[in-house]
């Protein structure tokens, strides 16, 4: 994959806070227990999600900035959080629907990279917005990356259905991620997601 450059816009993340999100509104009204269940396979997943993009940040930091601007150093900070955020959502909807375990890794990225509240506009977009998993590959920079992005989205999908199996297909594609990497990142994914007892 080529080296795609940034355009070097930094959009953050201030939205209206006033403003109804789908995603946050649904679950507010769900019982509190379904969201604050202790959930340690969506722990996982997070937490290895989360250690792959300050990975990407680190790396786009060293290749583009001495580390002396900050606000450079925020606006690579935000575009890979962009890319963890758009791999998680676009990956949990494929098949139709976002479950507790996928909207639990949800909730737990956007606390760790930004307010709730902040985020309104962007996690609604991506819920609406059509599966083209090219919005995704074009924010991708390295080789790295979008290995990474498919380990994130093959640790999700286990491939259980035919909407999960269409989507990953069409993701490695697109990735261009050739089918025996494909096979040998979604193993590692298994073992990755299965190395604990749940």
């Amino acid at each position: 994959m080529n080296k795609i450059e940034d355009d070097g816009r930094h959009r953050g993340y201030g939205f209206n806070k006033d403003v109804s999100s789908g995603l946050f509104a649904y679950y507010r009204d769900l019982d509190a227990a379904f969201t604050k269940e202790a959930d340690p396979k969506s722990a996982l997943i997070t937490s290895k999600a989360i250690s792959l993009c300050e990975k990407w940040i680190q790396r786009r930091c060293s290749d583009r900035t001495d580390g002396s601007d900050p606000l450079q150093e925020r606006l690579i900070s935000d575009n890979c959080f962009d890319l963890l955020l758009q791999t998680l959502i676009f990956a949990s909807r494929s098949d139709g629907k976002i479950d507790k375990e996928e909207h639990n890794s949800i909730i737990s990225v956007l606390k760790k990279f930004a307010n709730e509240e902040d985020m309104y506009g962007v996690v609604d977009t991506m819920l609406t917005e059509e599966l083209d998993v090219r919005k995704i590959s074009s924010k991708i920079l390295f080789k790295e990356e979008a290995k990474d992005v498919y380990f994130i989205a093959a640790m999700i999908l286990q491939g259980d259905n035919f909407m999960e199996r269409h989507f990953l297909e069409l993701f490695a594609a697109t990735l261009e991620i050739t089918p025996s990497l494909k096979r040998k990142i979604e193993i590692e994914a298994s073992k990755f997601v299965n190395s604990s007892q749940f």
